[in-house]
């Protein structure tokens, strides 16, 4: 390879050999290490994949598990809330003022009130209420100057 030089006017040519430097060689050992080290990450690598990807299986056969009982879990909740329904509306049915004071005689023994048990009260008289005259918070200035005019007579 040619390098140009500038001198005084004119370019020197100076001819310059490429040098190459070889690598050491390495020994038969060291080649062997390295790839006795290599197929051991290689073959880190692939168990490091499938346990990540037996995990990943495993997590979504748990998420598979928990979404069937989730379903599960709300199909009885429908039907429990159905026969909830049913269940209100029936009771209400039952509040009959001929059922309940039938279960009054028969189940608790319960009778009607005599006419001596009965007290009738008079309610003619009108509620009211007193509303006492509402006084204004005197000022403290007020009230310093009242004080000095009791004080002054």
């Amino acid at each position: 390879m040619a390098l140009a030089t500038r001198g005084s006017s004119a370019y020197q040519l100076e001819v310059v050999e490429p040098t190459t430097t070889q690598a050491p060689k390495r020994s038969a050992k060291s080649a062997k290490a390295t790839q006795a080290k290599l197929k051991k990450r290689v073959a880190f690598g692939i168990v490091a994949a499938f346990v990540i990807a037996f995990g990943l299986a495993c997590r979504f056969a748990v998420l598979t598990d928990i979404n069937a009982e989730v379903n599960a879990l709300e199909k009885e909740l429908t039907l429990l809330q159905g026969q909830n329904k049913q269940t209100e509306l029936a009771i209400e049915q039952s509040y009959d003022l001929k059922t309940v004071e039938e279960i009054a005689i028969t189940k608790l023994g319960m009778s009607r009130p005599s006419k001596a048990q009965i007290t009738y009260i008079s309610m003619n008289s009108a509620d009211y209420a007193e509303v006492i005259g509402a006084q204004e918070p005197s000022a403290w200035l007020s009230r310093l100057a009242n004080g000095v005019l009791a004080y002054l007579r």
